[in-house]
């Protein structure tokens, strides 16, 4: 397979598969948001995982708060199991590189984070 190089901000450069390559619809990052190397290098294995065991679609609206209901592999669990401002920082990202696959699992595990709690329940997740 086809080796690319990507370049982030600050010439970083990530050397990755033209499959993972094509799952980026740019390569703008996030205003004021630095990303890391090791951050950078965790969107690009979960790129190169999904080209080879694709998730099965997660229903709309949220049925459940239990993010393990939705038939998601242990990788996927696994990559989730972040804090929230992690999680609001990968999405940031996947949004800005417009990554949908990792963008809709986010916002479903972030949905399922608040799914069914009051607003200041909200504010002091952490």
């Amino acid at each position: 397979m086809d080796t690319v190089i990507l370049e982030i901000p600050e010439g970083r450069r990530f050397e990755t598969t033209q499959g993972v390559a094509s799952m980026f619809g740019c390569l703008c990052p996030p205003p004021n948001v630095l990303i890391s190397d090791e951050d950078f290098r965790d969107i690009l294995e979960f790129c190169e995982y999904y080209l080879d065991h694709p998730y099965e679609p997660i229903p709309k609206p949220i049925p459940s708060s239990d993010f393990t209901l939705f038939g998601l592999d242990s990788y996927y669990l696994d990559f989730c199991n972040r804090d929230m401002s992690s999680l609001y920082l990968f999405a940031a990202m996947a949004h800005y590189f417009k990554i949908d696959p990792l963008l809709n699992l986010l916002g479903s595990k972030i949905a399922t984070c608040i799914k069914d709690k009051t607003p200041d329940e909200i504010k002091n997740l952490s």
